[in-house]
């Protein structure tokens, strides 16, 4: 996956789609086990996670999610 994420926008282009959504929740899930996405490995992988991160409806679920 490393290879596939672009520098910028999202998975499959300059819309953000299913699939970012798809793969994020894997990611989501992995982080909540303490295996989140490692920058000094995977640098393109955790910026674009970072980009997900930054979107204001991946937040809101995120605080909805941290406060159960």
């Amino acid at each position: 996956l490393e290879g596939a994420v672009p520098p910028q926008g999202w998975l499959l282009g300059d819309d953000f789609t299913l699939a970012d959504v798809a793969v994020a929740s894997v990611f989501r899930s992995l982080a909540a086990v303490g295996h989140a996405p490692d920058a000094g490995r995977h640098p393109a992988i955790a910026a674009w996670y970072a980009r997900v991160g930054e979107r204001p409806a991946w937040r809101t679920i995120a605080e909805r999610e941290a406060r159960r």
